[in-house]
């Protein structure tokens, strides 16, 4: 695979659940951020998140962006 891991093998609605586990990004916050949930035909996922920022005239958006997944062992679930 890719650098993303099994990031593809996602199903979006499931990378945006796992976003709504995080904080609020913001600029001044942490700039890398994980979060684990369980995905269908995938198993414990943990998804890594980075921040991102963009500016559009006068408009600034602080948001997550899912970069990374890789499967969670069975072994370390719930530790």
């Amino acid at each position: 695979m890719s650098g993303s891991g099994i990031l593809a093998r996602v199903p979006g609605e499931y990378v945006a659940k796992a976003s709504d586990l995080l904080p609020k990004a913001s600029t001044d916050g942490p700039k890398v951020m994980f979060a684990e949930i369980d995905a269908p035909y995938v198993g414990r996922v943990r998804i890594r998140f980075e921040v991102f920022s963009h500016k559009h005239r006068k408009h600034h958006s602080v948001f997550w962006v899912a970069h990374h997944a890789e499967a969670v062992p069975a072994d370390s679930v719930g530790k």
